[in-house]
């Protein structure tokens, strides 16, 4: 599958099941509040899924499937038709292309924001799967429009960019676009209630990909065991946040892939 760095596909779902897929996250999904390092509340509700989890959430392995078979390419990397913007709501399912594969998912990350005062301040996830490579990052969004602005890491090589992202959209991103940019989602006056779920995937061009309909989401350890949020907290120093950056990534390299 022939990926940009950056991807931005809109309305990836129907109506019905937009409206269906917010209301089952909103209810199912065990929203918590948790502190940065330093006390001070992450400015919105959260929740981390993966194989590790004690109790499954049928509508997040129902969405992680629905999604990785949207990224699905032939052997070769050609493209599933499902994939194809125009056949979006009508062709978006397994059986659209046989001897497909698609990308693994390794974990999922959980974003409820009630209101346009909760956001995300800049970050990188440059996280490290189980077999050695860097993770690929797909996020669906669900509810209120929100933007995603997209920055330079260093300053002054490159423009910040914006991607507003709508309900039922999917933004994508390479692990070689995280490595030199940050991402956010700044505060929205007047904006309703989101939901953004996040998939670390392997590449949907690379050897790490399964048949489609083959579920591998399932035993193993938990790849998020030991995490802490280093996202900017102004009370944490640079050189603290770098530090927390390299631990996590040994964490994550030290986890077995999901077979």
């Amino acid at each position: 599958m022939n990926l940009s760095t950056v991807e931005h596909f809109e309305e990836c779902f129907t109506s019905e099941e937009r409206t269906t897929y917010y209301d089952r996250l909103l209810e199912d999904i065990p929203w918590t509040t948790v502190q940065w390092r330093r006390g001070v509340p992450l400015p919105r509700k959260v929740f981390r899924y993966d194989y590790g989890t004690p109790n499954r959430i049928a509508v997040l392995d129902e969405l992680r499937r629905e999604v990785m078979e949207m990224f699905a390419s032939s052997e070769s990397g050609e493209t599933s038709p499902k994939y194809q913007p125009e056949c979006y709501g009508t062709t978006r399912r397994a059986a659209d292309f046989v001897g497909g594969y698609q990308p693994k998912c390794y974990g999922i990350w959980c974003n409820y924001y009630p209101d346009g005062s909760n956001y995300t301040p800049p970050h990188q996830d440059q996280y490290v799967l189980p077999n050695g490579q860097p993770a690929h990052v797909i996020t669906v969004s669900f509810g209120a429009t929100r933007d995603c602005i997209i920055e330079p890491l260093v300053k002054g090589s490159g423009e910040k960019v914006k991607y507003t992202l709508k309900d039922g959209d999917i933004f994508y991103f390479s692990p070689e676009h995280d490595a030199t940019h940050k991402h956010s989602i700044p505060k929205r006056k007047n904006a309703g209630p989101r939901i953004s779920i996040v998939f670390f995937t392997s590449s949907p061009n690379g050897e790490d990909r399964t048949p489609n309909g083959e579920d591998i989401f399932e035993g193993g350890e938990d790849i998020f065991e030991g995490e802490e949020d280093i996202f900017e907290d102004p009370t944490i120093p640079e050189h603290s946040r770098i530090i927390m950056t390299l631990m996590l990534n040994r964490i994550f390299g030290s986890s077995r892939p999901i077979e």
